[in-house]
């Protein structure tokens, strides 16, 4: 499968040092500077169109034309990332409160902020439940620890943030939320009215909760958190900010492999074929493996030889090409002689007469098939004795002064 790669530093003086993401806490805009890793989203279309990949490589697969695509670097979360605040307003200072979050569509509960009365390190132990803390405000059993967060409070009606694991909810889920104090004698600080009140948005409600005392003790009721849920939801394809897309196009090239025009060799000559281009893996005609591969007379043959290469390359992407190696047992480089020598009988089981030598001392080489030497003699008379020899084909190189002549014999 080919890949198309983008190196995030491309991007980076896109965004320039930074990028800005203003959210809202206690209920005042503040600007937070961000120095986080961003995300490639990969589109079908320079404008709008779908995302058809994420990360810094895109895997195609199957492509048959030349396409494009095109790649937008996103800083921050692909999600929404908002919040509820309820009240800045407290009219009760207590140690622990009770209250319900209802889901009006799927969410991440991630944190939460609150208001304390008592200043300097304080400890803060959150448990959650499904569903209403209403007829669990005594029943520890019914409730699962969430964390506790230790924070630093300034001053008396500060709010801090208590981050917390994240929970999920599906639309028309309820959430149950229970904070108190570590020590007993620290104070959270919260809404009391004559009736209870609802805080909402297009995402959540707050509801009225209770006040209780330490720990799972006495309720009162109705009370008000005062405070402000934080939670992301949704798929944000822009984050908190994202670069113009780039352009990428994906060309469909396909290998090629070249072994050269086919040649033809003598029996003493070899060629190394190989090829210029990287493959992953090779398969030549005699199962050979390597990326190059040797062609001489000890693993081929007299003749004509048909050799092939099969490659594929790391995207699994194959190539092919053939080549015709033909061994020759006439070296071109010596003067023939004219006259004809003949060999009988040919075939032969053994002893065969030479005719057309004349009356002079002659040196015989016989060669094996695939041209290995195999018997090197003079002879001064006109028959040679090949009969302890393997049957097969041979060639029988006669040289004298400056001339050669091979003939081919049959040994049977």
């Amino acid at each position: 499968m080919p890949f198309l790669f983008l190196d995030q530093l491309n991007f980076f003086s896109l965004f320039g040092k930074n990028c800005q993401r203003t959210i809202k806490k206690n209920n005042l805009s503040s600007t937070i500077i961000t120095y986080i890793t961003f995300t490639i989203l990969w589109y079908d279309a320079p404008l709008a169109g779908n995302i058809v990949g994420y990360g810094n490589s895109f895997g195609l697969s199957n492509i048959t034309s030349n396409q494009m695509y095109y790649p937008e670097a996103v800083r921050g979360n692909l999600y929404f990332d908002e919040s509820l605040f309820t009240s800045e307003t407290t009219t009760t200072n207590w140690n622990g409160f009770m209250f319900d979050i209802v889901a009006l569509d799927n969410i991440m509960v991630d944190s939460l902020s609150t208001k304390f009365n008592t200043t300097g390190t304080q400890n803060v132990v959150a448990y959650y439940k499904t569903g209403s803390y209403v007829g669990n405000e005594n029943n520890s059993a019914a409730w699962t620890a969430w964390g506790t967060v230790t924070v630093q409070v300034n001053a008396v009606g500060d709010f801090e943030i208590l981050d917390l694991p994240d929970i999920a909810l599906s639309t028309n889920d309820t959430l149950a939320v229970y904070l108190h104090m570590q020590t007993s004698g620290s104070r959270l600080s919260y809404l009391s009215s004559s009736t209870g009140l609802v805080y909402a948005n297009n995402e959540m409600q707050i509801l009225s909760g209770s006040g209780i005392s330490y720990t799972f003790g006495t309720t009162y009721t109705p009370r008000n958190f005062s405070g402000e849920v934080f939670y992301h939801h949704g798929f944000n394809p822009t984050g908190d900010c994202n670069t113009a897309r780039e352009t990428v196009h994906a060309v469909v090239s396909e290998p090629t492999i070249d072994l050269g025009n086919d040649t033809t060799l003598y029996l003493n000559q070899d060629i190394v074929l190989n090829i210029n281009t990287t493959f992953d893996t090779y398969l030549w005609s005699n199962n050979a493996i390597g990326d190059q591969l040797l062609v001489d007379t000890a693993s081929f043959s007299v003749g004509a030889n048909t050799i092939w290469l099969n490659a594929t390359d790391v995207y699994g992407c194959t190539a092919s090409d053939t080549i015709v190696v033909s061994f020759t047992v006439n070296s071109g480089l010596e003067k023939l002689q004219e006259v004809s020598i003949q060999l009988v009988p040919n075939p032969t089981d053994g002893l065969i007469y030479v005719l057309g030598t004349g009356n002079q001392t002659i040196q015989a080489t016989v060669l094996s098939a695939n041209g290995a030497t195999v018997r090197e003699q003079a002879f001064l008379n006109t028959s040679l004795d090949l009969s302890d020899l393997p049957k097969g084909v041979y060639f029988i190189s006669f040289q004298w002064e400056e001339q050669r002549v091979i003939k081919k014999v049959v040994l049977c």
